[in-house]
């Protein structure tokens, strides 16, 4: 759980920061997790289809463990519209490298200006 926070630049570009808290459970025992975050999304084109692309910069700070950093990267194709469906690719990079990519589909819904649930 944590807040997000995003403010827009201009009509393209949003600023994006936040922190989440978490507890898991690793194997024998449970780990909490401080992560902080940073970063922007821009859109990069819009007209019947909507194209735009995310980078953002965690910091994990785990009890008991070494800290690390994440870098995610986010392609998302979508239709504009209130009630629309979309597709994206996220990068998970870290300092060992390429770890992971996350592929979704999504059903975006608006309800109102400010607040968008999604599906998938």
């Amino acid at each position: 759980m944590g807040p997000i926070f995003e403010f827009d630049v201009n009509n393209r570009l949003t600023l994006i920061a936040g922190y989440y808290f978490t507890r898991e459970h690793n194997q024998s025992r449970w780990a909490t997790i401080n992560r902080p975050f940073g970063g922007g999304e821009t859109m990069l084109w819009s007209r019947a289809v909507e194209v735009d692309w995310r980078s953002l910069l965690e910091r994990f700070a785990i009890a008991h463990e070494p800290d690390y950093s994440r870098f995610r990267n986010r392609l998302r194709i979508s239709r504009p519209g209130q009630t629309a469906p979309y597709a994206g690719v996220e990068l998970f990079i870290d300092a060992k490298g390429l770890r992971s990519v996350r592929y979704s589909v999504r059903l975006r819904r608006a309800l109102g200006k400010d607040f968008i649930v999604e599906f998938g």
